[in-house]
């Protein structure tokens, strides 16, 4: 059978049965994406996105943070790239991408006309997860290498799955679904520092919302294109029949959010500078804040990190998401880096231009370049200070790992800092309460009542 074909009988006939630790990281995963977008909905790429689709047709549909209501593509769109405008979302290692913020937007979208209920929007989320990481085990690192950002390309095919499942789509349907999605699949990795890169998942989330429409409505489409003779797998990567078995022979047992987890974002940048900022705050915490004593910081990383993270004195905050540089300066000298090191007044501080100057990059081959985080190839930062006293940290696994979870106080200090702007501390109290029991709500956006 078809990768196509495999994936369709996932989504039409998996039971709805996934075990309380698959409930639970997905839980979390839908609480942090929601934060996102509140946190991400006054960003110019969500600004803007609503203000290009807002006149192409009204809907049920809400856009988190603001009093308008679109269409099911229009607001995946606007929410996908709230979820992602300041890099604070989820992101996962087989895929190399940002899952939920891909595929919560779109069932969010469809929720709202259908009345699913928090149990319907994780079992398919669970499903397109699942969709995604296999897809992932069967391509990269090679097909990410490449330069396509699996964020639209297998994000398009693992959003097109839930939206799929949430429809209870029979066989040749959902089947259909993820072949219009494969064929809308493209994406390049380097938009970094540019607003184009926030807006992505909101691309992939639209993806998928309308390539299940289409099939839904009756449009037929191949079962070859994810890894037939003309295919995705074989036009954008090097195909190994081997990796996709392999991949295909796990779907649903175990489930891959079991299997592999989402790496949960502590800080809203790269997810290539967070073993760099966990080292430069234990520097700070070493340092006793005392950054004005450091004459030189040395950053290591491995070398292909450095094909995103490309900017060393940034100019605004979405170049600051992928700057090395400015990320470790800001944690050495505050000890976080967090929102508000987003701003142009960070951005623009004395203090902190003062460290990038001191800065030397050590681009190293990596042990495994098939491997995101190796435990056993780490992160370091190194600072000299004025007496001449080197200071050392090199991270392994970054805070949000599954190896290295945020705490439960981490989590929700997150959500607080992400929702302050819109909600009251008694309103983000009763909304964590709901979200904290989203699998027991019927008819969930309306619980919401966003």
């Amino acid at each position: 059978m078809t990768a196509i074909n495999q994936f369709a009988n996932l989504i039409s006939e998996a039971p709805r049965e996934h075990g309380s630790e698959a409930i639970a990281r997905s839980r979390e995963a839908f609480i942090d994406t929601l934060a996102c977008m509140f946190a991400g909905s006054a960003q110019p790429v969500a600004r803007n996105a609503l203000a290009a689709v807002r006149h192409w047709g009204q809907g049920k549909s809400v856009i988190i943070g603001q009093s308008v209501n679109l269409s099911p593509p229009f607001a995946a769109l606007v929410n996908g790239a709230a979820a992602h405008a300041l890099d604070y979302d989820d992101f996962d290692a087989p895929t190399n991408a940002h899952p939920s913020a891909v595929i919560f937007p779109a069932l969010l979208a469809l929720a709202a006309e259908r009345s699913s209920s928090g149990f319907d929007l994780l079992d398919a989320y669970i499903v397109g997860v699942e969709v995604m990481q296999r897809l992932g085990e069967a391509m990269n690192m090679d097909h990410y290498r490449r330069g396509w950002l699996t964020t639209l390309t297998l994000g398009s095919i693992g959003c097109a799955a839930a939206c799929a499942r949430l429809q209870r789509f029979d066989h040749v349907t959902a089947a259909a679904a993820l072949s219009l999605a494969a064929s809308m699949a493209s994406g390049l990795t380097n938009q970094g520092g540019h607003l184009a890169k926030q807006l992505n998942p909101g691309l992939a989330a639209k993806n998928g919302v309308m390539a299940a429409a289409l099939a839904g409505s009756g449009i037929s489409a191949s079962d070859q294109v994810i890894d037939g003779p003309i295919s995705l797998a074989r036009s954008m990567g090097d195909y190994n029949a081997d990796k996709f078995s392999a991949a295909l022979a796990k779907l649903g047992n175990p489930w891959s959010i079991i299997e592999h987890g989402l790496i949960m974002k502590a800080y809203p940048s790269c997810g290539y500078t967070h073993r760099l900022l966990d080292a430069a705050i234990d520097l700070h915490t070493r340092l006793s804040g005392e950054a004005d004593q450091i004459r030189s910081i040395l950053i290591s990383v491995p070398d292909y990190y450095l094909d995103l993270l490309i900017y060393s004195r940034p100019s605004n905050s979405a170049e600051a998401m992928f700057s090395a540089d400015y990320n470790v300066a800001a944690a050495l000298a505050r000890g976080t880096f967090g929102i508000a090191e987003l701003d142009a007044a960070s951005i623009a501080d004395p203090g902190l231009q003062r460290l990038i100057g001191l800065t030397r990059m050590n681009a190293r081959k990596p042990r495994d370049v098939d491997v995101v985080y190796d435990p056993a190839d780490p992160d370091v930062v190194e600072v000299v200070l004025a007496d001449g006293t080197v200071l050392r940290s090199e991270i392994g696994l970054p805070t949000g790992s599954v190896e290295k979870p945020m705490s439960g106080p981490a989590r929700r200090a997150k959500f607080d800092q992400c929702l302050e702007p819109y909600k009251t501390s008694m309103q983000r109290d009763d909304l964590w309460l709901l979200l904290s029991r989203v699998e027991h709500q019927d008819d969930l956006v309306a619980q919401l009542g966003f």
